[in-house]
């Protein structure tokens, strides 16, 4: 059993420029598994995953399949986590977001989250899923 995350993502500007704990500030799909904080982009060419230090030890993104795509209207991003990789539990918290940035070395210009009402760090305004 896996839990997938993917996204078709309509861009005009193209920017994959940031690498580590950056890759917020580029063209990016990040995603919270309970507190733990990843994204997926591009970073010189090669699709990447990346946790972020602070949410503390977590998941070995060498063991998540991932893949970024560009497509003819901007790029689509999967990634599947396995959940023999995700802590014994009946349900997790999850969060997802968009960055979109449209200048080289610039700051993301736009980001929008699901759920609703998400806010950074508090689990409690993510969505729970059930695990199975």
């Amino acid at each position: 059993s896996s839990l997938y995350f993917a996204a078709n993502v309509l861009d005009d500007v193209l920017v994959f420029e940031r690498a580590g704990n950056t890759l917020y500030e580029t063209d990016a799909l990040e995603f919270w598994l309970g507190n733990k904080q990843f994204a997926a982009s591009f970073t010189e060419g090669v699709s990447v995953v990346h946790q972020f230090p602070f949410s503390g030890e977590g998941i070995d993104v060498s063991l998540l399949e991932y893949a970024v795509t560009y497509t003819d209207t901007g790029y689509s991003l999967e990634v599947r986590v396995s959940l023999e990789l995700l802590p014994s539990q009946t349900k997790i918290a999850f969060a997802i977001g968009v960055d979109d940035a449209d200048e080289e070395e610039g700051a993301a210009v736009a980001q929008l989250y699901y759920p609703e009402g998400w806010a950074w760090g508090d689990t409690n305004t993510y969505a729970a899923g059930t695990v199975q």
